[in-house]
């Protein structure tokens, strides 16, 4: 079944980052009860007279245990840099690989191929394809397209579909098919896109790049 192949993919995917944000969930709420069991040690010390034998057994469990917290805390930053590091990795693998068997991705691929076969009679992606497209790639590259127009909010929508065609590794070329326009408004768009982003615009290497690190 082509649809259940290509969720599967997705889902593998999202069950990854969930596995890696639980470890650290788990962590940062054992890091809270350390610090609650310090802070109580703490207020029961200051009670304390100085000099007496349980005031220096209580200082030496405090010692201890500021160490362990200490220690948590450093394994806790180093969790999280390699959590990050993985997550990137999920996020950036092939987008197309991923999309293969997608029944609207491949639809795509048929209508950028018979656009370029027959020039006067162009086919154009409806606006429920183009949902259907944006969700499937947002879940499986979880949620480039959200975090894309939370990072760029005065991008339009058009701006969005050329992103994801970018993302896609589509050539402006194969883009111009889609759109059933000239290579020079795809070009334009391009540009437009960039200063949209607050970016000179320059080349296209530049915008895969930027797509790339979201």
């Amino acid at each position: 079944n082509i649809a259940y192949n290509v969720m599967g993919n997705i889902d593998a995917r999202g069950k990854a980052e969930k596995a890696l944000c639980a470890t650290f969930t788990e962590e940062q709420k054992e890091l809270f009860e350390k610090k609650i069991e310090i802070d109580n040690l703490q207020k029961n010390y200051q009670q304390l007279k100085t000099g007496t034998s349980q005031k220096e057994q209580q200082e030496g469990c405090l010692r201890e245990l500021l160490g362990e917290y200490h220690r948590m805390q450093e394994n806790l930053e180093k969790q999280l840099n390699e959590k990050n590091e993985e997550v990137i990795k999920l996020r950036r693998l092939n987008l197309k690989s991923v999309l293969a068997s997608s029944p609207v991705y491949i639809k795509l691929l048929e209508l950028c191929k018979h656009n370029r076969l027959n020039p006067d009679e162009k086919r154009m992606f409806s606006s429920e394809e183009w949902n259907m497209l944006l969700q499937e790639i947002d879940i499986a590259s979880l949620g480039f397209v959200e975090r894309l127009q939370k990072k760029y909010e005065f991008l339009l929508e058009d701006d969005i579909h050329f992103c994801c065609l970018v993302k896609l590794e589509f050539k402006y070329s194969d883009i111009a098919f889609i759109w059933g326009c000239l290579d020079v408004a795809v070009y334009k768009r391009s540009n437009s896109v960039l200063k949209r982003m607050g970016v000179s615009a320059t080349k296209k290497s530049e915008l895969i790049n930027i797509l790339n690190r979201i």
